[in-house]
Order: structure tokens, then sequence, then C-alpha cells
């Protein structure tokens, strides 16, 4: 996963997308996957959607929660990203 992480630097994808196109090559992805996982992309689509805040302040929300949530914003604008250059052809 390490070296998954450094092939990325330097280019235009992210290392979600990498771990997308490239896990077949080295695992099964049911292995890797925690049904932790299915929660949090859930619990971020809620708050994004519904415009509910994390915590009152930054100083009150959970810093595991905040990195994981930068995470999946991350993901999901290399995504969109993704999926509208597929839309134009480029």
């Amino acid at each position: 996963m390490e070296r998954l992480a450094q092939e990325v630097d330097g280019t235009k994808f992210t290392v979600g997308q990498q771990l997308y196109y490239q896990i077949h090559f080295f695992a099964n992805p049911r292995f890797l996957w925690e049904q932790e996982y299915d929660r949090l992309i859930e619990e971020y689509q809620m708050m994004e959607s519904m415009n509910i805040p994390l915590a009152r302040s930054l100083n009150e929300a959970p810093a595991q929660k905040l990195r994981d949530f930068s995470i999946i914003k991350t993901e999901v604008m290399a995504l969109q990203k993704h999926y509208m250059e597929k839309q134009r052809g480029s």
C-alpha cells in the first residue's frame, strides 16, 4: 500500500483511484474493506446533502473523523473530475 501511495506523487491520480485500478493485482478487495467504511461514507453523504455540521466548532470535531471525511471528500472530488473528463472525451 505504501508503494502504491508513493507512485501517486507527481501524477494526476489520487491514492483511491490508483487503488481502485490496481488492487486486483495484489489483493482481494473484500479483505481490505471494512463495514465501518460504508458507515463513514453514508455519514459523510448525509452531512453534505443535508448541510449538517460535524460539530459545533472545529475544536470539538473528532480528529479521526476530520481526517476520514477529508479523504472521502478528496476522492469524491477526484471521481467527479474523472467523470466530467470522460463526458467531454478527454
